[in-house]
């Protein structure tokens, strides 16, 4: 490797490798890919003796794999010439968000509940607030319409905004 100090393609090509075998412990990562570096070098060199038109210093990625494979064939030849096994690899699976925030909703329910059976007074409170259940929705409402109404700027009812503010400022009077 004298006429080059490895070329970005032949160290990219070296982390696509230990991309693909990034399951194994560092140690036998290391001892895989270890000299790999350094050998695909002197390989791209002694093929650059025997065909001077091969510019080394211009060689990417693509060239790389055209050379010598593709990275994850590459691994997985150097693993089986190892006689290396990847570790079984546990599937996990992904909840939805939806689902996290049901399961806490079902946990606090029940937290909420067994207090209630403890507590003959909590329990009173929460009828009395599932009594005004309706009266909330109503609140909630009359918010999201008020938003509306500023957002628009408009009473679409027929009352303008200064009667329900009292009587208008001077300023605003013409």
């Amino acid at each position: 490797m004298s006429t080059i100090a490895r070329p970005g393609a032949v160290t990219a090509y070296v982390e696509a490798v230990r991309d693909h075998l990034c399951a194994l412990d560092a140690e036998t990562l290391d001892e895989l890919t270890g000299g790999l570096e350094a050998d695909l070098a002197d390989a791209l060199v002694d093929e650059a003796t025997e065909d001077p038109a091969l510019d080394l210093p211009a060689l990417d990625i693509h060239d790389m794999t055209v050379r010598f494979g593709p990275a994850d064939a590459y691994a997985d030849e150097l693993r089986q010439a190892a006689g290396v096994d990847l570790p079984a690899v546990a599937s996990r699976s992904r909840r939805r968000v939806r689902d996290v925030f049901v399961d806490a909703a079902a946990g606090w329910r029940a937290d909420v509940l067994e207090i209630a059976e403890r507590h003959r007074w909590f329990a009173a409170t929460l009828d009395v607030l599932g009594a005004l259940r309706p009266v909330w929705w109503v609140a909630r409402a009359w918010v999201v319409f008020c938003a509306v109404q500023g957002v628009v700027g408009s009473w679409p009812l027929g009352v303008p905004y200064g009667s329900w503010t009292g009587p208008p400022s001077s300023s605003s009077r013409s």
